[in-house]
């Protein structure tokens, strides 16, 4: 509709294995420290086709403004208790799919499936500080509060 070609998790999902395993490197690499960071040679290759990101850069904010200063960041307002209600009702069930069968077997033989559940443990591990989503929401929620205080700085 405004002309931007967005890359969103709904591209991560659809791109098939190499998006989402590219996903999950780049989480590990600059929260677990499994290998080096990604610099912005790696975002430009990862995004080269889009202009307009969706939700990864919540993940991604120092390297971002970093490595594009002349980027536009649209910061989105919501209340915090909003925003567990959401996680509660969209990231938990996929979190315990992916632990439960049999997503948690077929990740074994099928390589999107494999990269599918590992990107979304990953998603768990960093957002919730390896507590798991019962034991971490009150560290994401602090999380959350502070990287919107930063972004307003």
């Amino acid at each position: 509709m405004l002309g931007y070609t967005p890359y969103h998790m709904f591209e991560v999902v659809t791109n098939g294995t190499p998006h989402l395993q590219l996903f999950d490197e780049a989480i590990r690499c600059k929260y677990s420290g499994t290998g080096k960071p990604y610099g912005k040679a790696e975002f430009d290759k990862w995004l080269a086709n889009y202009d307009a990101i969706v939700e990864i850069p919540q993940f991604f904010i120092e390297e971002f403004i970093e490595f594009y200063p002349n980027a536009k960041f649209i910061l989105v307002e919501r209340d915090v208790n909003a925003w567990e209600r959401s996680l509660n009702n969209t990231v938990k069930p996929l979190i315990k799919a992916c632990r439960s069968f049999p997503m948690n077997v077929s990740q074994y033989v099928d390589h999107y499936i494999s990269g599918f559940v590992a990107l979304h443990i990953t998603f768990e591990d960093v957002m919730f500080h390896n507590k798991g989503m019962e034991r971490g929401m009150e560290d994401a929620k602090r999380d959350n509060i502070a990287e919107y205080v930063m972004c307003m700085a």
